[in-house]
């Protein structure tokens, strides 16, 4: 992935928020990170990457995305994401810890990239993100605005 292209989480607490964070770092991902606390929080900022004055808005972003958010849910900010017509070039990746088949189908006709169902155990979800890091490392994301 481009040095200078960002990595967004929102994840469902701080705690695994950092877990992901360091995790993607110790498998070799050296891009800026934003914590996004919340879903609130994550169309906060994806509102004010669309302000063509924000200097965050001329770079290439991807979103780490939980399902489980608290306030405003992991799909309703994919939706708000990918019905954009400037923010849905982002990657998204949604995160699950369980999921029905019914939601894994919304997911991907809302534009989900990924979804990675998997652990909430500290180490095996580490070892999944370590993964999911090194695929990082060799994908190519388009900066938001090119000028």
């Amino acid at each position: 992935m481009r040095n200078d292209a960002g990595i967004l989480i929102a994840a469902s607490d701080e705690d695994r928020s950092l877990l992901i964070e360091r995790t993607l770092f110790r498998a070799g991902l050296s891009n800026q990170t934003l914590r996004l606390g919340d879903g609130q929080a994550a169309l906060d900022f994806l509102t004010r990457l669309k302000d063509s004055d924000n200097p965050h808005s001329k770079q290439a972003w991807m979103m780490l995305l939980d399902l489980e958010l608290p306030d405003v849910g992991g799909l309703e900010v994919l939706k708000a994401i990918k019905s954009d017509s400037f923010l849905k070039v982002i990657p998204v990746i949604m995160m699950t810890s369980s999921c029905s088949d019914d939601v894994l189908a919304q997911c991907h006709e809302a534009g989900c990239n990924i979804i990675l169902t998997g652990p909430v155990e500290s180490e095996l979800l580490a070892e999944t993100l370590t993964g999911v890091g090194h695929f990082l490392s060799v994908v190519e994301i388009p900066a938001l605005r090119t000028q």
